[in-house]
C-alpha cells in the first residue's frame, strides 16, 4: 500500500493530526488523556521537539510542533506506538488505536503571512468549533477546557510542562509572556469565539469545523517559494524509490511539476507549441512521445498528462507509453534519445 511522503529537515514545523481507528474514540476518560500527554512529553524530551500547541478531542488530536533535529518520523513512531501499548494495556484492548498514518502538514514558520500562528489559534479554538464551549455546556469559556495547551499558556511559566513553548505564539500575537500578555491572548481568542458564534447560527458543529479549518485540502501551508522548496525535497526523496510506493497530494503536485518541466523541454526539442497540441490528433507521434516521457520519468498521472497534452481519455496515454516504448520507427527513436539526454 502506498504511503505518504514525510518531509523532514532540521527546524521543520508541522501541523499533526491523527484520528481513532474507524473514527472511534481515542480517549475514554481523563486518565487516557494524561497517558497521552505523558507519552508526548517523553517524545519531546527524547527527540528535542518543541511543542507549541496541542488539543485532545474525543476521537482525534492536533499538535503544532517544530523538530530542530529533523526527526518527525522517528519521534511519532515512538510516541504513538508507546501510547497505543499503554492504553491497550490499561483497557485490555488489542489491535490498532489510530486510523492509518497521522497527517503531517509542513508549515512555513518564517512567513510574514502568519501561517504558524493560524495553526496555533486553530488548535486552541478546536473545542469551541466542536460546540463544547459556551452557556449551558460543561466549559463556559475556551480557557476552561483542560485538554489543550491554552490553560498552560495562561498559567505561570514555572507551572507549564518544560516541553511546551508558549512564548513564540504569544510573541507572534504581539504579546509578551507576562500576566498582561497572557490575558491579552485569552481575550483575543474569546473574542474570536463570540464572532464565530454570531456568524455561524444555524450551522452544525461539523460544518463549522470544516469551514474554519485553515489547512483543509492543503498538503502544506506556506507561500509559493516555500512550496517550491518542499517539492525539491520531495524530488530528492523520490529518486530511486518505486513511484507507486509513495502517494499524497504533495507527491502528486511534485510529479506534475516535474512532468511540466519535461514537457516544456520536450516541446522545444520537438519544435512544437501549445497551439500545435490543439491542432494535432490525440495519437500524434510527437504527443505520444511526450506522454511516454512524462509518464515513464515522473509520478504524474495519466489523467494529468492527457489533460496537459490534449489527448482525451487517460487510456490514450497508457497506450502511447506502450507504443513508444516498443517503437521501431527510426525518427521516434531519435526523438527518444534527444529527450533523454
Amino acid at each position: 500500500m502506498a504511503r505518504k511522503a514525510r518531509i523532514e529537515y532540521p527546524g521543520a514545523a508541522y501541523h499533526i493530526m491523527s484520528r481513532g481507528n474507524r473514527g472511534a474514540d481515542i480517549f475514554i476518560d481523563d486518565d487516557d488523556r494524561l497517558l497521552f500527554l505523558k507519552a508526548l512529553g517523553e517524545a519531546a524530551e527524547r527527540c528535542a521537539w518543541q511543542i507549541h500547541a496541542y488539543v485532545l478531542m474525543r476521537n482525534h488530536y492536533h499538535l503544532l510542533l517544530v523538530t530542530p533535529n529533523g526527526n518527525l518520523v522517528e519521534g511519532m513512531k515512538w510516541m504513538q506506538g508507546t501510547f497505543t501499548q499503554r492504553i491497550n494495556s490499561r483497557h485490555r484492548w488489542r489491535g490498532h488505536l489510530f486510523q492509518g498514518r497521522y497527517k503531517a502538514q509542513n508549515i512555513d514558520s518564517n512567513s510574514s503571512e502568519g501561517y504558524f500562528l493560524t495553526v496555533a489559534n486553530y488548535i486552541h479554538l478546536n473545542p469551541e468549533r466542536a460546540n463544547m464551549i459556551g452557556e449551558g455546556r460543561k466549559w463556559q469559556q475556551l480557557r476552561d477546557y483542560p485538554w489543550s495547551s491554552l490553560p498552560h499558556y495562561l498559567s505561570f511559566k514555572r507551572q507549564r510542562p518544560e516541553w511546551l513553548h508558549a512564548a513564540d505564539v504569544l510573541g507572534r500575537m504581539q504579546w509578551k509572556d507576562t500576566p498582561k500578555g497572557r490575558r491579552g491572548y485569552a481575550v483575543q481568542l474569546e473574542s474570536r469565539v463570540r464572532e464565530e458564534a454570531q456568524g455561524n447560527n444555524g450551522i452544525n458543529s461539523n460544518d463549522k469545523a470544516d469551514q474554519s479549518h485553515p489547512t483543509k485540502d492543503q498538503w502544506c501551508l506556506g507561500g509559493d517559494e516555500f512550496r517550491d522548496e518542499l517539492m525539491e525535497r520531495i524530488e530528492a526523496l523520490l529518486k530511486g524509490v518505486d513511484k507507486g510506493s509513495i502517494s499524497g497530494a504533495d507527491v502528486r503536485e511534485t510529479g506534475e511539476r516535474q512532468a511540466e518541466k519535461l514537457i516544456i523541454r520536450g516541446m522545444r526539442l520537438l519544435k512544437i507549441n501549445n497551439a500545435d497540441l490543439e491542432q494535432t490528433k490525440k495519437n500524434c507521434p510527437k504527443k505520444r512521445t511526450l506522454a511516454w516521457l512524462a509518464r515513464s520519468r515522473t509520478t504524474a498521472s495519466t489523467r494529468w498528462i492527457a489533460r496537459r497534452l490534449l489527448m482525451g481519455d487517460p487510456s490514450n496515454v497508457s497506450r502511447s507509453v506502450g507504443v513508444i516504448q516498443n517503437t521501431k520507427d527510426k525518427e521516434v527513436r531519435r526523438w527518444k534519445k534527444q529527450l533523454l539526454r
